[in-house]
């Protein structure tokens, strides 16, 4: 049994958020890394391949540590060619990087580090004649197009391990559903896997060579489809793939012995010493004299006890003892498996239990049902937010004892069938994301010299109310950060960053936290952005890139500024208001500006789509709210956007936007009047806030061929009239929709409310004849 200590690094899953562009102009697109990965130990030349990549390329930014970048040299507008340095104890796995240009920073592509020597796939392959002879212990990187199938030839010895994967959905370019089929030298097939879930819908296998000879793989799309985007890494060799690792986890600084299950070589152990910290991904890559794993399992590592399945376990009497708050973990062994837990809790006690299976790479659908200590059912559930694995809060009704039933929903089992279930107590916490511009796109924010940015941060709470203000900590140097404490009753908050006009260029990595403002209690913040890669039908996240901290870049200066001539009045319920929005121009900037509200407050709407024009200094933005506007003071952000070689990106400093109750309320009639007569319309009036001086009161709605003209109110006022002049050819019928507007000027401002409602009804005169008629 090896032993080693593995230092826990950031997850493949959950690491930096690179959420920025570094210069004036628009950003490098990053469309594909010729050859996507390395073997490590060795020097590798790298030809990163997109619009704008060599527009003065300047450094390769990684996710993770480990990678040295040799050289960078541009070749054209959109490539860079760089050498890059991968030690012979790096990991293996994917490696996130972008390139940053004087263009900007590019998006996320993930470079994938190999344990064995590279080669290219050479066509033609496409039938097992004409397969391309391979080393066997090699990595074969090659494309799938359409209706392609590739072949490769290898050696292997009798008794000697074949083990092979293949990295295709997990190079993030496009949705490509690798199948692998492994034949003898007679062309029967050996051994075939279309997905295994520890690799999403990537394949592997691994089987012992039965006899000495030519063995051939056959590569191609589970469905016959391709493209140039389907592109794959083709491991082929001896190294160990065990298809699960057992325990799937442990407690933290803990030096546990893991079992590998479903390798060829047969049941092997080795020990792994936990970080200690808490992770939900803490990523282990199996290695032994045969090599290394090309990718690894993920184990959970929690601060809570931890409890093992004892066997036998499949009945409620049989149950295995643990603790709650807990962690239990075990394996379906075979078919009709069930596995049950015992837990004590107390009556209302409220416990989280989170079932993880497919999120560890098992196979198994996971149920989990809750019982009493009679074997009543108490809840259950099978999939978690259409994810199959389960969840299940639980409020213990009474002091005692409980169990947790464990089973695949299909009956099936074996012993890679792994589990992990959690049981922990109600938390403070709270999830934070940036909101995205563009759908599907990781939001992108950059700080210009002397400016600002700004950015909606959204907040999902688990446990906490009140107010919470959120920390950000390590921002680059000159760069600073505004925001207010997230109000208990709403979700988002808008962050503005500022940068000082010496900051220096670049970037830095920023942490969030929380915690309350009542009493300055730290509460768990867990913050995401999510970067899409491959989607598939209906635009299911297939595969993904998860950031757990932004970095926050610094550019060169904006070529203009923006700001918001801070409202002197409010904006009442039913009512409109004008924002002003003042350009500072640096020399030479004629350009039209883009500006439009960050984001619109609870029941207010704004136009987004308004321009400081060409050669122009300010634009008006109309804001309205309704009638369930929430009130209250909001910090507001308007965002600008022009193009001056390149795109520019800015915010206004903060402003206050008061939302206000109406004023007054008008209680509106419902009269009728012929063609050609004068009406009288009386409206009462409710006064409910005090304002100085007159009003003016407007009847909109009226039908065509009824005029009336504005009428003044005071706060003293409790009706007004309006004299209805109605035209002989006035439109007849009944008119709905009518309302008052009513303009009241406070610190110079308008504030202008919609009020009240009634209606009118016109109707044609009736004739003499008819009149004489109903009178005899």
């Amino acid at each position: 049994m090896s032993s080693v200590n593995i230092r826990l690094a950031l997850s493949t899953l959950c690491v930096n958020c690179l959420v920025t562009t570094i210069s004036p102009a628009a950003a490098p697109q990053l469309g594909q890394l010729v050859p996507q990965g390395g073997q490590r130990g060795t020097e590798v030349e790298v030809s990163l391949r997109g619009a704008r990549l060599g527009l003065d390329p300047k450094e390769v930014l990684w996710h993770e540590t480990g990678i040295d970048v040799k050289s960078i040299e541009r070749v054209d507008d959109n490539q860079t060619k760089v050498t890059l340095a991968v030690p012979d104890t790096l990991a293996t796995g994917r490696y996130a990087m972008r390139l940053r240009t004087a263009t900007g920073i590019s998006n996320v592509m993930t470079f994938h580090v190999g344990d064995l020597p590279e080669l290219q796939e050479v066509e033609p392959n496409s039938n097992p004649l004409a397969a391309q002879a391979i080393e066997f212990g090699s990595v074969v990187n090659g494309v799938v197009r359409n209706e392609d199938v590739d072949f490769f030839t290898f050696e292997a010895a009798a008794g000697e391990v074949i083990a092979v994967e293949v990295d295709g959905l997990r190079l993030g370019r496009t949705f490509f559903d690798p199948v692998i089929t492994l034949l003898d030298d007679a062309g029967q097939q050996i051994a075939k896997c279309d997905d295994w879930p520890l690799m999403r819908q990537d394949a592997c296998l691994t089987v012992v060579a039965p006899k000495d000879g030519k063995y051939t793989l056959e590569l191609r799309e589970s469905a016959y489809r391709g493209n140039d985007a389907a592109t794959y890494r083709l491991h082929v060799g001896k190294f160990p793939r065990p298809l699960a690792v057992y325990p799937p986890g442990g407690r933290v600084g803990e030096t546990i012995v893991l079992n590998w299950l479903g390798d060829a070589a047969g049941e092997t152990t080795q020990e792994v010493t936990l970080p200690s910290e808490p992770t939900n991904e803490f990523n282990y890559s199996p290695f032994n004299d045969r090599g290394m794993a090309p990718s690894p399992h993920t184990l959970r590592v929690v601060d809570i006890p931890v409890c093992s399945e004892v066997e036998p376990n499949n009945k409620v009497k049989q149950a295995t003892t643990g603790e709650a708050p807990g962690a239990f973990y075990g394996v379906l062994g075979e078919a009709g498996d069930i596995d049950y837990f015992r837990f004590a809790a107390k009556k209302g006690q409220v416990l989280h239990l989170r079932l993880h299976a497919r999120r560890i790479g098992s196979p198994a659908d996971a149920v989990l049902r809750i019982q009493n200590s009679d074997g009543r059912n108490l809840a259950g559930n099978d999939d978690d937010r259409g994810y199959p694995d389960s969840y299940i809060r639980f409020q213990a009704p009474d002091d005692g004892e409980y169990v947790a039933e464990v089973q695949d929903r299909l009956r099936r089992g074996d012993e890679t069938f792994t589990y992990w279930l959690e049981a922990r107590p109600d938390e403070a916490a709270v999830d934070l994301e940036f909101e995205e511009q563009q759908r599907y796109v990781a939001k992108l924010l950059d700080v210009p010299r002397g400016n600002r940015n700004g950015v909606m941060l959204r907040a999902t709470r688990r446990n906490t109310g009140g107010e919470l203000l959120i920390d950000w900590a390590n921002l680059p140097p000159g760069v600073s950060v505004e925001l207010h404490p997230l109000a208990g009753n709403y979700n988002r908050i808008p962050v503005m960053l500022s940068a000082s006009d010496d900051a220096p260029l670049g970037q830095g990595l920023s942490t969030l936290s929380a915690h309350r403002t009542e009493d300055d209690a730290p509460v768990k913040a867990n913050f995401t952005n999510r970067n899409w890669m491959v989607r598939g039908q209906n635009n299911v996240d297939m595969w993904n890139y998860i950031g757990s901290r932004a970095v926050i870049a610094v550019t060169e200066k904006a070529p203009y500024s923006i700001r918001i001539e801070d409202p002197k009045a409010p904006l009442v319920q039913r009512g409109t208001k004008n924002l002003k929005i003042v350009a500072e121009r640096a020399e030479g900037f004629t350009g039209a500006i883009l500006v439009r509200m960050l984001y619109n407050p609870p029941g207010v709407s704004a136009n987004a789509s308004l321009r400081i024009k060409e050669n122009e200094n300010e634009a008006t933005i109309p804001v309205t709210a309704n009638d369930k506007a929430q009130l209250g003071d909001w910090k507001i952000l308007v965002r600008g956007q022009a193009e001056s070689q390149g795109t520019w990106v800015t915010v206004t400093p903060f402003s206050t936007l008061k939302i206000a109750e109406p004023y007054v309320a008008m209680e509106l009639p419902r009269p009728n009047v012929e063609q050609g007569n004068k009406l009288t319309f009386p409206i009462k009036i409710e006064q409910r806030t005090p304002f100085e001086g007159e009003a003016k009161v407007e009847l909109i709605g009226l039908p065509s061929g009824v005029t009336t003209t504005p009428r003044s109110i005071t706060k003293e006022m409790s009706e007004v009239v309006f004299d209805l002049e109605v035209a002989a050819d006035a439109r007849p019928g009944q008119h709905r929709g009518l309302f008052c507007r009513v303009t009241v000027i406070e610190n110079g401002e308008p504030v202008v409310h919609s009020v009240g409602y009634g209606e009118l009804r016109v109707d044609k005169p009736v004739e003499p004849h008819l009149t004489a008629q109903s009178s005899k």
